[in-house]
């Protein structure tokens, strides 16, 4: 089974098809010990992240995984194939609800009467709004994040769900923010064990403005984002991706313009974390990185 990707592969695509190969690898291979099985997990994960050297998913669904079995495995159990393949279709059950779970947590951070900003097209976003308009009321403010226009369509599909909806051009994010409540943001490619965050070009702007006026900004993501790697200020050419202009400048001799596809946004700018499982302020997700990893899996970026 190969990982059928294209650049247009949501995360949880994935994340899901990512733990599957494996689950079938396990499957398909004899082994009989733990030390059999590692030997085999790790020959796979090599293969699968050499493949997708710049997916941060991919690699951290194998590495949780190999996690989970590592403290999960062991020789003097019964049946040892069954204990394991058990453990693998929990974490792949744990991918397919980790929206729902996000979800399931809207009415404890959403209230009444609020002014809800979000930025672009997010699915988990938009799951989280719809289960807190089945009991608030409230206005949610959508930035179309030009030059995708993504927040067209979530604006849409909002307001098909009976929330009242306003969709405004990226320029307008610090002029209005003075009368939004709270920030809601997804679409999150991933979240470094720092806390920091590499999203879609334009949440920058909208942190920093949400900052500036003490707004709280909650960012929302499911638990196979987390990497655990760290990432500073100087590394962006080691994650990040150059894409043509042309949308946004007409080109012209002599101007080189270097348009990101994504942005850095530091954990300063982030006031909670909403995940499958629970809500995180930035300072704790080390030790939810040291839950997830084996040690040797934690530490700076690769390169």
């Amino acid at each position: 089974m190969e990982l059928q990707l294209t650049n247009k592969t949501s995360s949880y695509s994935q994340a899901f098809q990512t733990a599957s190969q494996l689950k079938e690898c396990l499957l398909s291979r004899k082994w009989d010990s733990q030390n059999e099985l590692l030997e085999i997990l790790n020959f796979e994960i090599l293969k699968i992240c050499n493949e997708r050297r710049n997916s941060f998913i991919i690699k951290n669904v194998a590495k949780q995984l190999k996690k989970i079995i590592s403290d999960g495995c062991r020789d003097d159990t019964a049946d040892i194939r069954e204990s394991v393949l058990s453990l693998v279709y929990d974490f792949i059950v744990g991918i397919e609800t980790s929206c729902n779970s996000i979800a399931d947590q809207a009415t404890e951070h959403v209230h009444a009467n609020e002014i809800i900003l979000t930025v672009g097209y997010s699915g988990t976003v938009k799951a989280f709004l719809k289960s807190a308009s089945k009991k608030r009321r409230f206005h949610v403010i959508v930035v179309e994040n030009a030059p995708s226009y993504s927040g067209h369509q979530m604006a849409k599909e909002l307001a098909n769900e009976n929330i009242q909806t306003t969709i405004i051009l990226d320029s307008a994010v610090f002029a209005i923010m003075a009368r939004v409540n709270k920030v809601v943001i997804g679409g999150v490619s991933a979240i470094l064990a720092n806390g920091a965050i590499i999203v879609n070009q334009g949440v920058h702007l909208t942190a920093l403005s949400a900052k500036h006026h003490s707004v709280p900004l909650i960012c929302l993501s499911a638990l196979y984002k987390l990497t655990p790697l760290f990432l500073s200020s100087d590394d962006h050419s080691s994650f990040n991706k150059l894409i043509s202009p042309e949308n946004v400048l007409e080109p012209q001799d002599g101007v080189n313009v270097v348009c990101p596809m994504y942005d850095f946004v530091p954990p300063e700018l982030i006031t909670l974390f909403v995940t499958g499982a629970s809500t995180h302020s930035h300072a704790l997700l080390y030790k939810l990185v040291q839950d997830l990893y084996l040690k040797d899996s934690i530490g700076e970026l690769e390169r």
